[in-house]
């Protein structure tokens, strides 16, 4: 359908990143200044739920015999499992230490760590749904040549923004109130969910087409498969990453090299995104013109999804390491914030 050029890994992305949550100037704001909002948020997160209508924008299909929603879900449930045991692994002693202290306050606290991070997926329908948004960035412009936060993160309720507020809660001291321990353990549960969210590539992806949920193609004899449900799931199963999705973590693990975590490893939430939306433009909608895919597409897809399965879980390690630390370091994300409304999926 449509050839793009290739490289996007190649290519040096340098962004300031860091986080607003209001709609008034954002220039001088840092990821302190959000730390500063968050308890705020998150305390009145529920409330705000309960007079937020489900508003599903496409309908969900599920795969009866994985358990899971195929139209909207990042990488199924067994990828957000991959990406939170990459990341565990790779945890310092303070960060595990960390996140058991933390998961004892989890309502459910019997769930594995990587487990827990697939709860964001039911939630944002059930008692957190104002969180709905935050699991992707809609591009509000078509083939628009890179992504805007100030266009596209207009009302400040995108995956960017989310990571960073739920990162900095999760460094935060809840001292003695059972109330903000529970929100941490869940504000833990989210960071891990998002930067699994922001690393599949069409959760970056164009406001007009939902994130290619309106988009279809065949994939090999999976007929008329929503293209966004074909990165989310097909692509992976088909590569066998889901057979057994906590050994796809620790063969991933083990093949990333020091010199790939260390490129990988900053605060640049911007820039990971902006990967993400590089692959939208160079692959993600490069289908053949009868709308078949087969292996050329196939085995392009697959270098990118299990190099995303890794990327983000270094991430999110380096995120949790840092903040158990108490090191985040988040900086500027906006220069000149927009009020416009952008389209919700």
């Amino acid at each position: 359908m449509r050839s793009r050029r290739a490289g996007w890994l190649a290519a040096a992305v340098v962004v300031v990143v860091a986080g607003a949550m209001t709609a008034g100037p954002a220039s001088s704001v840092t990821g302190a200044d959000l730390a500063a909002t968050t308890v705020a948020t998150v305390a009145t997160e529920e409330a705000a739920a309960a007079a937020v209508p489900v508003e599903v924008a496409v309908e969900v299909e599920t795969y009866v015999e994985h358990g899971i929603s195929g139209a909207g879900v990042f990488w199924s449930a067994a990828g957000h499992d991959i990406v939170c045991e990459i990341a565990f692994q790779r945890l310092s002693d303070e960060a595990r230490d960390m996140v058991f202290a933390i998961r004892e306050h989890d309502p459910d606290p019997s769930a594995t760590f990587y487990r827990s991070c697939v709860w964001p997926d039911s939630s944002r329908y059930a008692d957190h749904k104002a969180t709905y948004e935050y699991h992707f960035m809609n591009v509000v412009v078509p083939d628009a040549d890179v992504m805007v936060m100030e266009r596209d993160c207009a009302n400040y309720d995108c995956v960017q923004l989310a990571i960073v507020r739920y990162a900095n809660y999760v460094s935060m001291d809840p001292g003695g109130s059972e109330s903000l321990q529970t929100r941490r353990a869940n504000a833990l549960k989210f960071v891990g969910h998002f930067v699994g969210d922001m690393h599949q590539p069409v959760h970056v992806g164009y406001a007009h087409d939902r994130g290619a949920n309106d988009i279809y193609a065949d994939f090999y004899d999976e007929q008329h498969q929503r293209l966004h449900a074909i990165w989310d799931f097909h692509i992976p199963n088909r590569m066998g990453l889901y057979d057994d999705p906590v050994a796809t973590a620790h063969r991933l693990g083990s093949e990333i090299t020091d010199a790939q975590a260390a490129e990988w490893e900053n605060f640049d939430v911007v820039g990971w995104s902006r990967e993400s939306y590089e692959i939208v433009k160079d692959l993600v909608y490069d289908i053949p013109d009868d709308g078949r895919i087969g292996n050329e597409y196939f085995n392009r897809a697959a270098s990118i999804v299990a190099l995303r399965f890794q990327q983000a879980g270094v991430r999110l390690a380096y995120l949790l390491n840092h903040a158990a630390a108490g090191t985040l370091a988040f900086p500027s994300m906006f220069d000149a914030p927009q009020r416009s409304r952008a389209p919700r999926r």
